[in-house]
């Protein structure tokens, strides 16, 4: 199953080979698949499976081995400004001011301080900062410094959103509340987004497409439209559909867990 729309990021038969002193190692194998423009796609997989590798390649970090990786069109051959990336950790700069951390990449990239300005206080108060513009990161909960770090990210206004397990560092009920407030940004913004997750009701309430990655080396094993309307409350999970689709994934993860249990292939 798939999304509709203009693509934004694409993959086509895209493999990476990482080569060892022991030999090489398939990380990811023939995975073709596409970001919808303005969609939000989760992808979740077991552990080690090679979904940050997909973020890196989509980020122009690595580049792959054979097939290709396009956005917009274009192939990508390395880090581009109008990329933006969140990891686990919020890697702020704890010298700066939440402002100026939130315009770092508007300073890199040479806009006036005026408006550095401008557009991070109107980001700060999107993920609700309001007031925390001259504090630092060491005054900040980790789910506020998250804040910051997404922020800082849709600064520079990306094509496209990429998202590293950011609330994985999280506690729960922090979590929670992330994702919800992350959906209320994206709601607003309507910018594409690659999320990484190992956290299934996570990215059902997120997403607009799941990819389902199999075991290394990783291909995507299903991709499965959520369609689930939007506004998605807090009883989400309480929805029959919701329940059938956390069935539908579960399933695909524990047959890939099976799988490696015997030792065996598709």
């Amino acid at each position: 199953m798939t999304t509709s729309g203009e693509a934004v990021l694409e993959f086509e038969d895209t493999a990476l080979t990482y080569r060892t002193a022991s030999g090489t190692i398939e990380a990811l194998v023939g995975v073709t698949a596409a970001v919808p423009k303005g969609c939000f796609v989760s992808v979740i997989g077991p552990s080690g499976c090679g979904k940050s590798t997909l973020l890196d390649i989509a980020g122009g970090l690595l580049a792959p081995t054979s097939g290709s990786a396009r956005l917009n069109g274009e192939e990508i051959r390395g880090p581009r400004r109008t990329t933006a990336m969140v990891f686990q950790e919020a890697a702020l700069l704890p010298w700066r001011t939440v402002r100026d951390n939130v315009a770092f990449g508007l300073e890199a990239a040479g806009v006036p301080k005026k408006q550095r300005r401008e557009r991070a206080d109107a980001l700060i108060n999107l993920v609700g900062l309001d007031g925390f513009a001259d504090k630092h990161p060491g005054d900040l909960s980790g789910g506020m410094r998250q804040r910051v770090a997404i922020a800082r990210a849709l600064a520079v206004d990306p094509e496209i959103l990429l998202m590293d397990e950011p609330f994985g560092a999280l506690d729960q009920q922090t979590r929670m509340m992330m994702g919800t407030e992350l959906t209320k940004i994206w709601e607003r913004i309507r910018c594409s987004v690659l999320f990484v997750t190992h956290d299934i009701p996570e990215a059902i309430a997120l997403s607009d497409e799941v990819w389902v990655m199999s075991q290394r080396p990783a291909r995507i094993k299903e991709r499965v439209v959520i369609d689930i309307p939007r506004p998605r409350g807090t009883d989400l999970p309480l929805d029959p559909r919701f329940q059938e689709l956390n069935g539908v994934i579960w399933k695909l993860l524990r047959d890939e867990a099976n799988r490696q249990l015997v030792g065996g292939t598709d």
